[in-house]
């Protein structure tokens, strides 16, 4: 999926665009995996008590947060 970039983050959203400028409507279906990494760490602490430590899509473990 490399049509789609960041246009904006606000909150806990993630406001896509085209790459090229494009409508996005329709470039995404289902079963497409997006992969965003954590932009703050205590954002992601402070509300996820357990945190899914997944590999190559899977679920292999689970973190436990104290925060």
């Amino acid at each position: 999926m490399d049509e789609a970039i960041v246009r904006s983050t606000n909150d806990h959203h993630t406001h896509l665009m085209h790459r090229e400028g494009h409508r996005i409507e329709g470039t995404l279906g289902v079963g497409d995996i997006l992969a965003p990494a954590i932009a703050h760490p205590c954002t992601t602490f402070d509300r996820w008590r357990f945190i899914p430590i997944v590999d190559d899509g899977v679920i292999v473990d689970v973190a436990q947060t104290y925060f």
